[in-house]
């Protein structure tokens, strides 16, 4: 199975690793707002000072022209880890939407396509027979699909 993913912001993943040292590996982008849209870029840090109150977590995101910087710990990620969307049977491809107004589809000739993020899940092709509804894990990239008789 293939899984769209976009490059959400064009930050250069190896150059922030290497500014904190080879401390952090990038995991995903995810929506970590709470309401609203707030697409970050998430790293993993391998060895965090729990005792200065460093996080595991560490997202790089962007509000107008700003690059901001939060950390979060592993029961905050429990709360953007997983995302809904929709399989395109025919093109084995697995989409999703980050946020309300970001819009994908698959290219093959059912034209899959996704959108609205956490706040609903719009979707659409020429065959909704050939489309199946699932959940990605942004942490690990796996993708459970709902059962054919659940299909909408």
């Amino acid at each position: 199975m293939k899984i769209k993913k976009p490059d959400y912001l064009g930050i250069a993943h190896d150059v922030v690793i290497k500014k904190m040292e080879g401390d952090l590996s990038f995991i995903n982008y995810m929506n970590i707002a709470k309401e609203g849209d707030v697409v970050a870029a998430v790293y993993l840090a391998k060895s965090p000072n729990l005792e200065k109150g460093h996080k595991k977590y560490m997202a790089l995101y962007m509000q107008g022209s700003q690059l901001y910087v939060t950390g979060f710990d592993d029961e905050r990620m429990e709360k953007y880890r997983k995302m809904s969307g929709a399989y395109c049977l025919d093109c084995d491809t697995f989409l999703f939407s980050m946020n309300r107004h970001d819009y994908h589809h698959c290219g093959c000739t059912n034209e899959t396509m996704v959108d609205g993020g956490r706040d609903y899940l719009r979707s659409g092709g020429k065959d909704l027979s050939r489309i199946v509804y699932g959940t990605i894990d942004l942490l690990t990239d796996q993708v459970v699909l709902d059962s054919e008789d659940q299909k909408r």
